[in-house]
């Protein structure tokens, strides 16, 4: 709910639309073609659909991504390839910048990939929550591997992506999935990406 207020704010200081917004201050300096709340008719043939897991339980339900986007939230919603999600990601690995295109200040991010929340109640141990993104702050409590000071965040149906500036790694998982499976999904795909580092 906050992320979708700080959507609003947006809009309410730029005095235009989220998707105009995002497309000027993110999307258009990145080079993110495919990124928006809406896939239009002539792309729509390459939006990936979910696929029901063999003999499992019917697929949760999920939105339209041809509606015509009626809310643009600042909290989720937005359709995108892997190529531009990984634009976005590798600026954020990168201080704000990719390439030469600056999003976002170092310091700035900084403050926003920090934990602001602490041991407050309602976030999962070994987890705080920065300004728009998931915090990891404690290894053995979380069960997970991974870093302190890692960031990241996850989607509704099953998307995650990280950010881990200690071993300069971007990690993205890009699957629909039914809601039961989307944990462990997560959780395999994580604990894969760490095993790998081995040096």
């Amino acid at each position: 709910m906050a992320v979708d207020v700080q959507g609003r704010l947006i809009e309410m200081l730029t005095g235009k639309k989220l998707s105009e917004a995002f497309a000027e201050r993110v999307f258009k300096p990145l080079g993110m073609v495919d990124t928006s709340f809406n896939v239009p008719a002539g792309k729509l043939a390459r939006a990936a659909q979910p696929g029901q897991k063999p003999n499992g339980p019917p697929m949760t339900p999920r939105f339209k991504v041809d509606d015509g986007a009626k809310y643009e939230s600042g909290g989720g919603g937005l359709l995108g390839t892997t190529e531009d999600y990984l634009r976005f990601s590798l600026a954020l690995a990168n201080g704000g910048a990719f390439r030469s295109d600056r999003i976002i200040g170092r310091k700035t991010l900084e403050f926003m990939a920090a934990d602001h929340v602490g041991d407050r109640p309602g976030r999962p141990p070994g987890f705080g929550f920065g300004l728009g993104f998931e915090v990891h702050t404690r290894l053995g409590d979380s069960g997970l591997m991974g870093s302190v000071g890692e960031y990241g965040w996850s989607g509704a149906a099953g998307t995650t992506f990280w950010v881990d500036p200690k071993e300069q790694l971007v990690a993205i998982y890009m699957v629909q999935a039914s809601e039961g499976d989307t944990r462990f999904l997560r959780t395999q795909f994580r604990t894969m990406v760490q095993a790998a580092i081995v040096d």
